[in-house]
């Protein structure tokens, strides 16, 4: 991650001072010690940054898998179990892909079963 340009044209100017030893209004030291909290706040954000999209993605993705698919959408690729909603008979059931029957307005694949304890 390449340091956001501002810090950089700072640091490079303080640079330049120290090399040619130009004055510098504040101390040396006391500017450092402001960049380098800078830089410090310039990586915690990044990584907070990185988190929050991961998360972002992660809630996307679980939205995706648990959405209710109309079957005017597309239909299950495999024959495989999915919950069906079939609003003319106000119910949700498990079904085989192969089954719907025209009832049937949405679907979605089942969730993941809850990992067994082995104790």
């Amino acid at each position: 991650m390449s340091e956001p340009m501002p810090f950089a044209k700072i640091r490079l100017s303080l640079m330049f001072a120290a090399e040619h030893e130009l004055p510098i209004e504040l101390g040396t030291d006391e500017v450092w010690s402001v960049l380098n909290k800078l830089d410090q706040l310039s990586a915690e954000t990044g990584k907070a940054i990185a988190r929050a999209e991961a998360a972002e993605r992660e809630r996307d993705e679980l939205r995706e898998r648990t959405r209710w698919i109309p079957v005017s959408e597309r239909l299950p690729e495999v024959i495989e179990q999915v919950l069906c909603y079939a609003p003319h008979y106000h119910s949700i059931e498990i079904r085989w892909t192969d089954q719907l029957g025209e009832a049937v307005t949405h679907w979605q694949p089942l969730p993941v079963p809850p990992e067994a304890d082995h104790d």
